[in-house]
């Protein structure tokens, strides 16, 4: 049975919506909490449910390795959920039924999610249940003394570099990437997009224009003796082709020109690393002294970069960005309305400006209470957790009908 665990493993990776149906999975009974049972298939769907928050905000997935370990935490967590949902039953926690269908189509209706019965029943039992186990610990939080001042107070005394505010900089930005050898060696060989175009331009269909541009530069490519004077035949065939009137030529001339020019723009961003850098080099010198106006006018015509749209324009970033160290390095050694000099950044080479910029400072005591009475009260909802849980579990009969390793893995029987 050891091949379970990973493939169970690659199950839940690959979860869909926790909207959608679980999988069928075998319900084998594994721990008994006090008259209530939990089955291998509650671990499942649990766990695929993790899988999935995971994946929707863009955290690390557990290795197949771990799986185990997630399983039993999993097991954990719903024996808790169980233990509290039964001390509910002691308390006659009673609870809006029609508010929760309520909630659970509005949060359908934002979504965009069509809902069918049975998994518009499946999501008000999921908030039902999240909803009593709140209201238990509820229950008991309501008896444990509230966050003080001064608990606040020497919160914020004793954590103030957790409330620096770090230094930030509204950052604009050009980026170049570099293409390889083996894309510039493809564009401009025999099976790349110029030589197509320019055995095209030699079809007799097109206009007598276009035959007095692309026939001369047909021989004389014929007659050249190295690839490099046939590849400059071709392209400047093409540079001719581009720059021509149209005024004369129907719709497949004027495509052709088109054509042409476009082909000319792709082939002026095939640069190698070398001439890449000194393309952001030869732009950072006709902006340079010019503000910001000129710096984003160049980033709409030459960068390559996220937001070159909108010149550049990256917003406020502070130190520690996922742009990488280099980056942080050069942005926050500039002043507002600096530019800095032509750096790499991994693969891709760059030139930013900072249009404003706002040193490290101590936010106040004022600024943060909010922060730090959220932080004091969940850290004690925790703890209430915690003893409620430990309470409960001192005094219900939990027994395993099977471990999870065993079940899994074939381990410990």
């Amino acid at each position: 049975m050891r091949w379970m665990l990973p493939l169970l493993a690659m199950v839940i990776a690959s979860a869909a919506e926790p909207l959608s149906p679980p999988a069928l999975i075998a319900d084998n009974a594994i721990r008994y909490v006090n008259e209530e049972v939990i089955t291998l298939g509650d671990v499942i769907e649990r766990t695929r449910e993790r899988i999935t928050d995971l994946r929707r905000r863009g955290q690390p997935l557990p290795e197949s390795d771990s799986m185990l370990q997630v399983y039993e935490s999993v097991l954990d967590e719903l024996t808790d959920e169980s233990l509290l949902m039964q001390y509910a039953l002691e308390l006659k926690v009673q609870l809006d039924r029609e508010r929760i269908a309520m909630i659970v189509l509005e949060r359908a209706n934002r979504s965009g999610i069509g809902l069918s019965l049975r998994e518009q029943t499946r999501e008000r039992e999921r908030l039902r249940r999240r909803e009593t186990m709140r209201a238990v610990l509820g229950f008991f939080e309501d008896r444990t003394a509230r966050v003080s001042p001064h608990e606040l107070s020497r919160y914020y005394d004793e954590n103030r570099e957790q409330f620096r505010r770090p230094a930030r900089a509204h950052v604009h930005q050009i980026l170049l990437r570099p293409a390889s050898a083996q894309d510039i060696e493809h564009f401009h060989g025999n099976e790349g997009p110029f030589l197509a175009l320019f055995r095209e331009a030699q079809s007799p269909e097109f206009e007598p224009e276009i035959a007095a541009i692309v026939f001369p530069r047909s021989e004389a490519r014929q007659a050249a003796v190295d690839a490099a004077a046939k590849q400059a035949e071709v392209e400047a065939a093409l540079r001719a082709l581009a720059t021509m009137p149209v005024d004369k030529l129907g719709a497949r001339g004027r495509r052709l020109v088109a054509d042409a020019a476009a082909l000319l723009e792709r082939a002026a961003r095939l640069r190698d690393a070398d001439a890449t850098q000194a393309a952001l080099e030869a732009i950072r010198g006709e902006i340079a002294g010019k503000g910001l106006a000129a710096f984003a006018a160049a980033a709409k015509k030459h960068s390559e970069g996220p937001r070159a749209d909108q010149g550049g324009d990256l917003d406020w970033i502070e130190p520690g960005t996922s742009r990488g160290a280099a980056f942080d390095q050069q942005v926050f050694a500039l002043p507002a309305e600096g530019l800095s000099p032509v750096f790499w950044q991994e693969q891709v080479v760059c030139l930013v400006y900072v249009s404003e910029r706002e040193d490290a400072a101590q936010r106040s005591f004022a600024e943060v209470t909010g922060e730090i009475d959220t932080l004091l009260k969940q850290r004690r909802a925790d703890e209430v957790k915690r003893t409620t849980v430990a309470m409960l579990r001192s005094e219900a009969s939990i027994r395993d009908l099977v471990s999870i390793a065993k079940l899994l893995l074939g381990e410990g029987g």
